[in-house]
């Protein structure tokens, strides 16, 4: 069905009159009704009595009449939209990310490019690993949003931050009253390890560096990193994860890895050459996020 078929029926549902409609809408008769038949063929019922006396709505056309209504005003807000257009052209950058909670370090650049760029427009998405680099290769994302990895190797990398290793675990349990826990301390409790795919590569020989030969009991495996926070808060075991990973969950502690190797998030991209806004973007980043790195 389309918006002409739609129109002529709510037409002829207000007049009750073919050659009423027909005027209204300024096309013929023999339209409107071939209009109409081709709404009903599709729906498949008839809409109308009709008569050489009189037109009346069909028990089906009753029914349809609201629907008809809500179809017939999204597709007039749709176009009204963009009737007063305005002229201002919109500034938008793809951004490829893994994780929501790595998305989440971009609030202050996103600010801050407001005042220089006031038509700005980031678009988000949240990709799997497999598939991440490969859309930004394509051409589909502007720049991936991630922690440094050798399968990107290929694309040019600006560092923006670099987060610390830390242990998660629930309030209630024994390791939360420390100050700083150790990888002996990690051998005598259950570990809570994500998809290795969920994470970064030096993340996760960190964690596989803990597992040693532990028993599948001692085990909880998660397809995703917040599946991780939200069984650790649960005290469900603990887990080793990069901070700026781990979501703001109650109940949730972070405590610093004695020994832990901080992992650098930044910005893949092909080249920003003849991208001002690219370049304008990352820039803003780094300034935001690292101010005293060049």
């Amino acid at each position: 069905m389309n918006t002409s078929q739609i129109q002529c029926f709510l037409t002829i549902a207000d007049t009750l009159n073919f050659a009423r409609a027909a005027e209204q809408l300024h096309i013929t008769q023999p339209a409107v009704t071939q209009q109409l038949h081709a709404l009903e063929k599709e729906l498949g019922v008839r809409l109308f009595h009709r008569s050489t006396h009189s037109v009346r709505l069909t028990d089906e056309g009753m029914l349809f009449l609201p629907d008809a209504r809500q179809i017939a005003a999204v597709s007039d807000r749709a176009r009204k939209r963009f009737v007063h257009r305005s002229s201002e052209t919109f500034e938008t950058l793809t951004v490829g990310c893994m994780h929501m909670q790595s998305m989440s370090l971009l609030t202050g650049p996103l600010a801050a490019m407001q005042k220089d760029h006031p038509a700005f427009r980031p678009q988000f998405h949240v990709v799997p690993f497999r598939h991440i680099y490969r859309l930004l290769e394509e051409g589909s994302l502007d720049l991936v949003a991630e922690f440094q990895s050798g399968a990107a190797s290929s694309f040019l990398y600006k560092e923006l931050t670099r987060s610390p290793m830390v242990c998660i675990c629930a309030e209630g349990h024994p390791l939360a009253k420390q100050a700083v826990v150790s990888p002996e301390d990690l051998r005598k409790v259950r570990l809570v390890v994500s998809d290795p795919s969920q994470v970064p590569p030096d993340v996760h020989h960190q964690q596989e560096a803990l597992l040693g030969d532990r028993m599948p009991v001692e085990l909880y495996f998660c397809d995703t990193v917040e599946a991780v926070a939200v069984l650790t808060a649960a005290g469900y075991g603990v887990s080793v994860l990069p901070s700026v990973l781990v979501p703001a969950l109650p109940g949730l502690r972070q405590i610093p890895l004695e020994g832990g190797q901080p992992v650098s998030f930044g910005f893949y991209y092909k080249s920003w050459k003849d991208r001002p806004l690219l370049k304008a973007f990352i820039t803003c980043a780094q300034q935001t996020l690292n101010p005293k790195k060049p």
